[in-house]
């Protein structure tokens, strides 16, 4: 049965990349890359900075993997009718710092009050799903109507990736590994304190990797665990100058966030 899961009433600003994008920095400024791209319609304008961390300029941009990467903006260049420049980048928002990097003809969304939140149900989680846009008044039937399948992959409840994965070997020459939480919700609280844990309970995977296969897969509790020396001789024969390791969240809703890769020297 149908069912009215949301309303449009303008028209999205989408468009294409017209140059490549590769990966930056996240958690600062990008002063590097520059966003090109060609627009079908609609028009773009620089934001200050502080409305740019309020939320301003904010476009999605899809990856050759079909991720996407939130962006956002803070100048905005016409170069020709329909042209962009973006710069002043802040990349890789709202944990999606994973899906950095597409190429030319990548698509691009302007995130704006154009767009329309569907009313989505928990039961639909990953379910192939047939969407009907028709004008109002119309019937999902209408030859006129647009039809689309795509699936709910409730990203929005991933867990984000770790940051500042530490190393260091203690006097039994194990591996004391350490890294910080990045909070997917309430993540900006200034109190001093630990922002919110925004799950059921605190719980890390934390793989070895060696020439890009897992070797070893550890569990934690808390943002620090212990790669035991007798573990690494078994895994690498000997104690290793480096170890590489990939640590991803967990969430009982979710799964496994994002992973975040590090080699750290030992």
């Amino acid at each position: 049965l149908a069912s009215l899961r949301a309303i449009v009433e303008r028209p999205a600003i989408v468009g294409r990349l017209t140059a490549d994008l590769a990966a930056g920095p996240i958690g600062r400024w990008d002063a590097a890359n520059v966003i090109r791209a060609s627009l079908r319609a609609g028009e773009l304008a620089s934001v200050s900075a502080e409305a740019l961390l309020e939320g301003a300029n904010l476009f999605a941009i899809e990856n050759a993997g079909g991720a996407w990467e939130i962006v956002q903006a803070r100048t905005v260049t016409l170069t020709a009718p329909g042209q962009y420049e973006l710069s002043g980048l802040l990349r890789g928002q709202q944990g999606t710092d994973a899906a950095m990097g597409a190429a030319s003809g990548a698509r691009i969304v302007a995130l704006d009050q154009r767009l329309a939140r569907l009313d989505m149900r928990p039961h639909e989680e990953g379910v192939e799903t047939s969407f009907v846009a028709v004008a109002t008044g119309r019937a999902v039937s209408d030859p006129a109507a647009s039809v689309s399948q795509a699936s709910w992959a409730r990203f929005h409840g991933r867990p984000f990736s770790p940051c500042h994965i530490r190393g260091a070997r203690d006097g039994s020459n194990d591996i004391v590994l350490t890294w910080v939480r990045r909070a997917r919700l309430g993540g900006d609280f200034w109190a001093g304190a630990d922002p919110p844990l925004g799950e059921e309970s605190e719980s890390y995977r934390i793989e070895i990797v060696s020439g890009g296969a897992v070797i070893r897969t550890l569990m934690a509790s808390a943002p620090t665990t212990t790669y035991a020396a007798a573990d690494q001789i078994a895994d690498f024969g000997s104690l290793p100058a480096t170890v590489t390791v990939r640590i991803a969240q967990i969430s009982a809703r979710f799964g496994a966030g994002t992973r975040r890769e590090s080699t750290i020297w030992v």
